[in-house]
């Protein structure tokens, strides 16, 4: 729970406060290092230093004195007494608190200890290192044996260990042990140590403040923009929101149109049927009544009279008639096929299914040709705008194929799953190039494509010469549900 309270403060923190407490972090604890870095590199500097500077002291002083330990395992009267000289004479030696002279084997030679001469004690790592001709020093615990006398100085001691060499070769013939009050030494150190913690802090700080402004400064820029583009993806969702209504207030006026529209059609192919259809067919009944009174008319003068050139001008009547007649009655067919193809049937209820065999059997019996029907079990009810439609790609389809590939084999294939409708009309007649025919296509698919894609669907066309053409129309069940929640 507070992790996840941390979690949500963090991510509302801007940049600026995120590089801020990120660097502060990262800095104190490179600081930190660095500050330890350098502290422990002074501290060994200057204990290496007097460490040389003492091996100089011994060497240039104190060796010519302990020359006699070449071969003794002490110091002679006059070599202890010039020792002792040289040590109240120099700076160096009057810092010094004690001092013991090693033999190998851990034996004292000389201390200003009197007590402790020609006393034995264990090998320290120090000492070793001496015996190889390395000069070392380090502030001392005194917890060695020999340094109780040290310890109860109370102060702390540097202890250095200087080897001393035979004049004329470099053989180490003693070690000199020195411990020297360190307290100035130690307080040089420390404030080394306090002023290097200072640099090293107010570069740190330095670099953080400077990184900062310059990150402030790029997090109100970015903040800034930000905003900016929140406001404009606010306007642009206003702006798609708005052209949603839109485009749900221009589909539900395509499907009112599209009422409007199959009702109009309707209108025309009633009152064509109505008005023009029921005159032509009054029309012929007359002709029909005309030509029989006339027939007999003409085989009763015929039988009285025998007259050649009356009975030539009547047979002449009479071809006329009769192909008035067959101008209305090929008018009154096509007036007919008009009025059914415009006007779409009562539906009601219908599912798809009963849909795709109703267009099919009303082109059969319209045409007289034969259409393979291919379809998987379709839903029991889908919306009306797509009921009318599907009747419409249908009747639509089977007419341009019967105009243009009337001897061809025709298929009207339906296909139906979980996630989509298709509907394909396919025939094996001659083709033609799409591309070619691009301006060329009938209004009559023209209109069906707008209807289908205005409705949701995907409409599609392809065809080649030689290999027949193929109407698609496909739904998918999310447009179904859009269009079944809008109604």
């Amino acid at each position: 729970m507070l992790f996840d309270r941390l979690e949500h403060k963090w991510i509302d923190f801007s940049l600026a406060k995120k590089f801020a407490i990120v660097s502060s972090v990262v800095l104190l604890v490179g600081m930190g290092a660095i500050g330890t870095w350098v502290s422990a590199k002074i501290s060994s500097g200057v204990t290496q230093n007097t460490a040389v500077s003492t091996a100089l002291y011994v060497e240039s002083l104190i060796a010519p004195a302990l020359q006699p330990l070449v071969d003794r395992d002490t110091l002679t009267r006059q070599s202890r007494r010039q020792l002792q000289r040289i040590l109240s004479s120099t700076a160096l030696g009057q810092r010094i608190l004690t001092i013991k002279v090693w033999k190998p084997g851990g034996l004292i030679a000389y201390s200003s200890r009197k007590e402790m001469i020609g006393k034995r004690f264990p090998s320290t790592r120090q000492l070793s290192r001496a015996w190889l001709g390395i000069a070392s020093a380090e502030f001392n615990a005194l917890d060695d044996e020999e340094d109780v006398a040290e310890k109860e100085a109370g102060l702390p001691p540097l202890e250095m260990y200087a080897p001393v060499r035979a004049i004329g070769n470099d053989e180490v013939i003693a070690v000199a042990e020195f411990y020297i009050r360190a307290d100035r030494l130690l307080r040089d150190t420390s404030d080394a140590i306090v002023q290097s913690w200072m640099v090293v802090g107010f570069a740190a700080v330095a670099m953080a403040l400077s990184l900062w402004a310059m990150v402030r400064k790029a997090s109100g820029t970015i903040e800034s923009q930000r905003d900016e583009l929140a406001g404009q993806v606010d306007q642009l969702t206003q702006l798609l929101d708005q052209n949603q209504v839109l485009r749900h207030s221009v589909e539900n006026a395509y499907r009112r149109t599209a009422r409007l529209n199959e009702r109009f059609l309707r209108r025309i192919g009633a009152d064509l049927h109505d008005g023009p259809a029921q005159l032509i067919g009054l029309a012929l009944l007359r002709l029909d009544s005309l030509s029989a009174a006339k027939n007999g008319a003409t085989n009763s003068k015929s039988s009285g009279n025998g007259n050649s050139a009356r009975n030539s001008g009547q047979s002449e009547e009479s071809k006329n008639l009769e192909s008035v007649r067959s101008v209305l009655s090929e008018s009154l067919h096509d007036i007919r096929n008009l009025s059914a193809g415009l006007s779409v049937p009562e539906l009601g209820h219908s599912g798809p299914g009963e849909v795709l065999n109703l267009a099919i059997h009303s082109h059969e019996n319209r045409t007289g040709s034969r259409v393979a029907q291919d379809s998987d079990k379709l839903p029991d009810k889908i919306p009306d705008e797509i009921t009318v439609c599907m009747y419409r790609f249908v009747q639509e389809g089977l007419s341009n194929t019967y105009r243009h590939a009337r001897d061809s084999n025709t298929t009207v294939r339906a296909r139906c799953d979980e996630e989509r409708i298709e509907i394909e009309i396919i025939d094996d007649g001659p083709g033609f190039d799409l591309d070619e025919q691009q301006d060329n296509v009938g209004m009559g698919l023209i209109a069906l494509r707008d209807r289908v894609e205005a409705l949701g669907g995907w409409f599609d066309i392809r065809s080649a010469p030689g290999k027949g053409t193929r109407l698609a129309l496909r739904f998918t069940q999310r447009a179904l549900d859009q269009l079944e929640q809008n109604l």
